[in-house]
């Protein structure tokens, strides 16, 4: 194991590890997960992480060593990915600031961690990436020299600020993206986790496992920052946003003009209608008659009245 993942390692237990001893633990004891013979537990349940496995983007069985009676709800998991630096550079004009430079996108509202891997600077960070160019000041004050504030310049580009010159001629972080656990339960040695967040597949990841027992008592697991690659399974997709079915439309009968095609207003040609298709002729003959009658009975009548 080479020194870069050591100091890592010392510095991922320093930020996520509970001490379950009152007896020191040497480093050999915290890469192995051996238990020293003259630590004293605070509490007499312990196991170790044997495998992990994932079931799918956002879900992972973690198989323990020996079965735990329980597990409380105060039990949680973090998931760390490792997002590549590209460039860790000192400014030349401010001895105290270091400008990192990442591979990846950082994601707005998912929790970071920056970790020194460099030798005599022990020192690290946690934030949220809600906005760019906001200074976020470090809530863990370093005894030394350390990280006093950071400033996210954009999606890509971190600030660091030491709370002394720095002095060394390189400096180098690592930093972790930080996905945690939404649901936990245990069936029987095995610990199912459902995550807040979908992982990659085929990528390495940190889990760091914090396991209480039905007590809310810390439940010891000697190996809690486990190193693990995910398996093959196929990325999660953003769901499509679903389009919207137009809702028929009504169609709007046209208003004819009413003019008819001769010209005349069709109230007009209404009224000189005098006959419909089956009975037209009968209609006119009627009409004949009852004129030459009605002509008749009047020339009668005017005779009538001049003699």
């Amino acid at each position: 194991m080479n020194t870069k993942k050591i100091l890592t390692i010392v510095a991922l237990s320093a930020l996520y590890l509970p001490t379950f001893a009152t007896g020191e633990l040497n480093l050999e004891s915290l890469l192995t997960g051996a238990v020293q013979p003259e630590a004293t537990q605070l509490n007499l349940v312990s196991t170790s992480i044997v495998w992990v496995d994932t079931l799918d983007a956002s879900t992972l069985v973690v198989k323990l060593w020996s079965q735990l009676p329980g597990i409380s709800a105060q039990s949680d998991a973090k998931i760390l990915e490792d997002i590549s630096v590209s460039a860790s550079q000192k400014n030349t004009d401010n001895l105290k600031k270091i400008d990192i430079t990442l591979n990846s996108d950082l994601v707005l509202g998912t929790n970071y961690s920056i970790i020194s891997v460099s030798e005599w600077l022990d020192s690290s960070i946690d934030f949220t990436f809600n906005a760019p160019m906001v200074e976020i000041k470090n809530t863990l004050v370093p005894k030394d020299t350390g990280i006093d504030h950071i400033i996210i310049k954009d999606t890509k580009n971190i600030e660091v600020y030491l709370n002394k010159d720095a002095t060394l001629e390189t400096y180098e972080f690592k930093v972790f993206k930080e996905m945690s656990s939404s649901n936990m339960f245990l069936d029987t040695t095995n610990i199912n986790i459902q995550l807040s967040q979908p992982i990659l597949p085929n990528t390495d990841y940190i889990l760091i496992l914090n396991l209480k027992d039905i007590e809310n008592k810390d439940i010891e697991v000697e190996n809690s920052l486990f190193d693990f690659v995910s398996g093959e399974f196929a990325p999660q997709v953003a769901p499509e946003v679903p389009v919207e079915t137009a809702l028929p439309v009504a169609v709007e009968v046209p208003v004819e003009d009413p003019m008819t095609s001769s010209g005349q207003p069709i109230e007009n040609v209404a009224m000189e209608v005098t006959q419909t298709p089956d009975t037209g002729a009968q209609t006119n003959v009627l009409l004949a008659l009852t004129f030459i009658l009605t002509l008749a009975v009047f020339l009668v009548k005017r005779k009538s009245f001049k003699m």
